[in-house]
């Protein structure tokens, strides 16, 4: 991407753990399973911009299933 950029990025994760992924919890963000992003310089020693944005799940995921 050059800079400046917008760009949509469609991720799929899978659970290949034991345990369910909450995509929610009572607490807010503790405890369950995000993405986010971390935007490097070009070298990738720097961090342009560190967490800008988070997505969750969108729905509780069991071991072995895949959310997009």
């Amino acid at each position: 991407m050059k800079a400046g950029a917008t760009q949509v990025l469609h991720l799929k994760v899978r659970n290949v753990g034991n345990d369910v992924w909450k995509a929610r919890a009572p607490e807010g963000w503790m405890n369950i399973v995000t993405v986010g992003d971390r935007w490097l310089t070009a070298d990738g020693k720097g961090v342009v911009n560190d967490m800008d944005s988070r997505g969750v799940l969108p729905h509780d995921l069991k071991p072995r299933e895949e959310a997009e």
